[in-house]
């Protein structure tokens, strides 16, 4: 309709002039001596508006007849309207030309790029030497109105952030200023990094608070809402924390009565979220009921970096996403249900880091992320359901670091992934099950890890049982190039495997052979009875390795030439019997041996200057005894190297585990003797275990010693001869003997014991009373000892015991019983007693 023209153009200069006034009306007007003229024209124009709008409104109402009148009276203001709209349009630019300027606009928000052109044409024709100076606290303010390089204000010094405090937290005309008070606001100050508004808002909260306590108050609770996280001028608020003050200050009105407060502000706090543009890092962290994340996510256009942390309900990232082409990192943390990543995720231009860990319901992974040619991490970890990597992996030429564990259900690696020559980090390769897959295009073989020579760190590999070529397909894995690998695990995971293939697990694993530098190296599951080596028997084994682990190896005899294994195996480990020509290889430089479930493994290499950890468990208590006596031999004919002469075999072990073996009846005596370092000693179910001989006088750095279930040891026959001479370091004791009748009189000469815990001693009648001499012990725990019928006098006298344990010793419940049982008096004076039945 041609009458509703003036009117659409009376409400266009009307929005141009209150565009103008919102930013810099008032300023140009005061400047060129416009601002009544301009006033007056946006007043004429309004009044145009409101009776223009009255006009059309009659227009509908009148008859035929006058609808004609009115169409002219509306004709006619048209010019007037377009009148106005030229003066608007031409008013800046006039008055422009005629002076030079200087336009100052603070505290700018407005990120309209298009208005920000608008402004820029009016003040062109300003004269020579014309300035425009604009402060702002969004960045992208300062990018699109900067022809310069912005300057970034820096914080208050601590003498103005000091004044600063003072101003808002003390009365006017206060002189005198408690120093406690003046303390507790330095320290204060410190965590507001010199921003003037958390100084501000932490000054109001202390104002007219006068006590010490109220300033500790604020200082460390009300605090970290304000200024946690305040670094570079950024303000970072706990979600919850802002909700609470939001409510708390009648800001929240829910919609209706069933909506909670604390859900309609959790809508507030994700809308305010996507308003902020200028966002370059977002941290989503425990919002269990985010079942979704807004499509206007895209809107961000700044971020670089998003972590989505324990959002359990999130099923899926929405498709806007992918515009943040500006994204860097994306982190997805215990997503519980988020079962697939965003389709065009290749999007992602600048994609760097992609972390998906605890995502349980991941199946797989997206099929565009191959194209992502910028990303340098992927890491993987505990998505329980994912069954295989991207097809196409070869193309992700800049991945430094593929980094995933094993509990995951990866059924093979993808073919091609050898391409990666930038490859540092694969923590795990997985060898498939599927004889069908593992011929196919899509599933590569041990001979991917061939020209993979920049690997650093750790390597697993897993299902060696279903290696088909074990001599072609170890070989073509090229580990002994890997030089900067430091941890391999070869794990066989043979369960399932019902022997369908003709294993030949001795040459796999010499050719799976790693380089010498290796510092850790873990075999589980190897099914031969050797483990061969081409070096001789007196050169030392892998020079470098300081952590070995044996697990699960039923059939595995000895690790070294066969005519060695029958040698040593027949050999009486007796040291007067071994022949002086017999010499076994060593590990140097070994510290931490842990061997489990290796029932036959009677011969090893020799590992004398173990420092760490010793762990065996159901296997031979041989090697132990070889690396005792075979040493000693070897040392006076100069056979191991020459470090190991400066010091016994074992003398700086710290812990011992012995537990399952069944081939010991005795710790020797001349063990023992050497392990003048051992802070660690357990011993648990070798059942053909008879003693320790003077073992509390040889065990001088004990810490703790912990003996279960050695149906035949005697500790009753292992004092000392004079009973006096005991370690002086041992803290915690744990005994669980069932036919011990009473405990070692011994105990009561280790003062130094701080916890002892007696359990599972069917037989025990009683406890010394030299039990009164611990006066150090501030734990007894006594468990199932059904024939235990009293306590002794001398716990009365443990005057540093804290607390009490009894459980099922029917005996003690009555007489433990408070006030009046007949043993109450013993232990009234410990703080923390309980009986459990």
């Amino acid at each position: 309709m041609a009458e509703a023209i003036p009117f659409d153009l009376a409400k266009n200069v009307i929005e141009k002039l209150g565009s103008l006034g919102s930013m810099a009306t008032e300023e140009i007007g005061a400047i060129w001596g416009v601002k009544d003229e301009l006033k007056k024209l946006k007043e004429t124009v309004s009044t145009i508006q409101a009776v223009l709008q009255d006009a059309e409104e009659k227009q509908e109402q009148e008859r035929d007849g006058m609808k004609h009148q009115v169409r002219d009276w509306l004709m006619k203001l048209k010019d007037v309207a377009y009148d106005a709209d030229d003066v608007c349009k031409n008013n800046f630019v006039n008055a422009s030309n005629q002076k030079k300027y200087l336009l100052v606009l603070d505290d700018v928000w407005n990120e309209d790029e298009e208005r920000w052109c608008n402004l820029k044409r009016l003040l062109m024709g300003g004269s020579k030497g014309s300035k425009v100076v604009i402060t702002t606290r969004t960045k992208l303010v300062a990018k699109i109105t900067s022809t310069l390089p912005p300057i970034s204000l820096k914080g208050l010094s601590e003498d103005q952030s000091w004044s600063l405090l003072k101003q808002m937290a003390f009365e006017t005309g206060q002189e005198t200023i408690d120093p406690k008070l003046q303390a507790i606001g330095m320290d204060i100050l410190e965590k507001c990094y010199g921003v003037p508004l958390a100084i501000k808002t932490i000054g109001r909260m202390l104002l007219f608070k006068e006590t010490e306590e109220e300033w500790l108050y604020i200082k460390n609770k009300e605090l970290t809402s304000v200024t946690q996280g305040v670094k570079n001028n950024d303000y970072e608020i706990p979600k919850s924390m802002l909700i609470q003050l939001w409510i708390a200050q009648g800001f929240i009105q829910p919609p209706n009565e069933k909506l909670q407060l604390e859900d309609v502000a959790n809508e507030y706090c994700m809308d305010l979220l996507w308003r902020l543009v200028n966002l370059q890092t977002l941290k989503l962290s425990g919002c269990e009921k985010l079942k979704k994340l807004p499509r206007d996510i895209q809107k961000l256009v700044s971020l670089k970096h998003l972590e989505i942390d324990g959002c359990e309900s999130l099923t899926h990232v929405p498709c806007g996403i992918v515009q943040l082409t500006s994204l860097q990192t994306l982190i997805l943390s215990k997503c519980e249900k988020l079962k697939e990543l965003p389709r065009d995720i290749q999007k992602l231009v600048s994609l760097k880091h992609l972390e998906i860990d605890y995502c349980e319901s991941l199946t797989r992974m997206s099929c565009g992320l191959w194209q992502l040619t910028s990303l340098q991490t992927l890491k993987l970890f505990r998505c329980m359901q994912l069954k295989e990597l991207p097809r196409d992996i070869k193309n992700l030429v800049a991945l430094k670091h593929l980094e995933i564990d094993s509990w995951n259900s990866l059924t093979h690696m993808p073919y091609g992934i050898g391409q990666l020559n930038s490859l540092q980090m694969l923590p795990l390769f997985v060898v498939s099950k599927d004889l069908k897959a593992s011929s196919s295009k899509y599933c590569g073989g041990l001979g991917e890890l061939n020209k993979l020579n920049n690997l650093r760190g750790e390597l697993c590999i897993k299902n060696l049982a279903w290696v088909i070529d074990a001599t072609l397909e170890a070989k073509a894995a090229n580990l002994k190039e890997k030089r900067h690998l430091r941890s391999l695990e070869l794990r066989w995971d043979s369960e399932d495997n019902n022997d369908t293939y003709v294993f030949d697990d001795e040459n796999l694993l010499e050719g799976l052979q790693p380089y010498h530098t290796l510092k850790k190296l873990k075999v589980e599951g190897y099914r031969d009875r050797e483990i061969t080596d081409e070096v001789s028997a007196s050169t030392t084994f892998f020079p470098s390795l300081k952590s070995l682990t044996l697990h699960n190896c039923p059939n595995l005899k000895g690790w070294w030439r066969r005519d060695i294994v029958d040698v040593a195996t027949t050999t009486s480990i007796s040291s007067d019997q071994y022949q002086p020509h017999i010499s076994l290889p060593s590990f140097p430089s070994l510290s931490n041996l842990d061997i489990r479930i290796c029932n036959n493994l009677t011969c090893m290499p020799l590992f004398p200057f173990l420092e760490e950890n010793l762990y065996l468990r159901n296997t031979s208590f041989k090697h132990l005894q070889e690396t005792m006596v075979m040493t000693m031999n070897m040392s006076a004919t100069s056979s191991l190297p020459s470090s190991s002469s400066s010091s016994p075999p074992l003398s700086k072990l710290k812990s011992l585990t012995l537990w399952g073996i069944q081939d010991v009846e005795s710790l020797p005596e001349e063990l023992l003797q050497n392990l003048a370092s051992l802070e660690y000693l357990k011993i648990w179910l070798c059942p053909r275990l008879k003693s320790l001989p003077r073992l509390m006088q040889h065990l001088t750095s004990l810490k703790v010693l912990d003996i279960w279930n050695c149906k035949e040891l005697d500790l009753l026959s292992e004092e000392s001869d004079d009973g006096t001479q005991c370690v002086t370091t041992l803290q915690d004791l744990r005994i669980s003997v069932d036919h011990l009748i009473t405990l070692p009189k011994w105990i009561g000469n280790v003062t130094s014991l701080q916890s002892l815990y007696i359990y599972d001693c069917s037989n025990l009648h009683s406890l010394p009373e030299v039990i009164g001499k611990l006066t150090s012990l501030q734990s007894l725990q006594i468990s199932n000892c059904p024939n235990l019928k009293s306590l002794p006098e001398g716990v009365g006298k443990l005057t540093s015991l804290q607390t009490l344990f009894i459980i099922n010793c029917p005996h003690l419940k009555e007489r433990c019983q408070e006030g009046i049982g007949e043993d109450w008096h013993k232990i009234a004076h410990i703080p923390d007693f309980h009986y459990i039945d």
